[in-house]
């Protein structure tokens, strides 16, 4: 928990981050465990506004306001989707990169 304040401190302060791979690892896996429940959540929402359309269209046409409110989660969701698609192609990626580095050295 300290090394993760220090770290984020270090960070915000203008550092360039920690040297040591672990610490960077668990903030990695910090950072896509955010992006993850942040995408669960948005998921949610994103439901219920589709719901509430289909309720509000049984009573006739509803205002715009409520005909385009899914479409802010809709775009979060395909953002914070891509991020997640992309992020087990990255991880290999990296570690071809780091096994590579490693065996030229």
């Amino acid at each position: 928990m300290c090394n993760t304040f220090v770290t984020a401190v270090a960070l915000v302060s203008g550092a360039s981050g920690p040297s040591d791979p672990v610490i960077q690892r668990k903030m990695a896996v910090n950072w896509s465990n955010w992006i993850r429940q942040f995408h669960r959540w948005v998921s949610i929402v994103l439901t219920v506004t589709i719901i509430v359309n289909f309720a509000a269209w049984t009573k006739g046409p509803p205002p715009a306001w409520i005909t385009y409110s899914p479409l802010p989660p809709l775009f979060l969701l395909l953002f914070s989707g891509l991020y997640l698609f992309a992020l087990p192609y990255a991880r290999k990626w990296r570690r071809r990169q780091q096994v590579g580095a490693a065996a030229a050295d």
